[in-house]
């Protein structure tokens, strides 16, 4: 069954007076703040984890010297990628895409 048009429009209005306002603006603020500190919180798990992680390295790298044995795997990997002779690869009795093996380079194969 179809609707009749309406035959009249009528119009509501609400007016505030200074003390909604001033209640309706710190509502508004509130809110911003609540919005800004999830933000915060929702920022501060990954920050937290990255923070615990460093430390762990520290406290690691203090007791069992990680960054020298790193050092010296990093080094022997930069000589190996920076200088690669194909020449040396060949003597060595490697074939010489081995230059480009990356368990190779990394050392893990020799």
């Amino acid at each position: 069954m179809p609707k009749s048009r309406p035959s009249q429009v009528i119009v509501h209005r609400l007016e505030l007076q200074d003390f909604e306002r001033e209640q309706f603006e710190k509502y508004m603020e509130a809110q911003t703040w609540q919005s800004y500190a999830s933000a915060a919180k929702e920022a501060a798990i990954p920050a937290g984890i990255l923070v615990v992680c460093g430390v762990a390295y520290i406290i690691a790298d203090g007791i069992y010297d990680f960054w020298d044995k790193h050092r010296d795997r990093l080094s022997t990997v930069y000589t190996r990628v920076t200088d690669p002779d194909i020449e040396r690869v060949k003597e060595e009795g490697h074939p010489w895409w081995r230059i480009f093996d990356l368990q190779y380079i990394l050392g893990f194969k020799d």
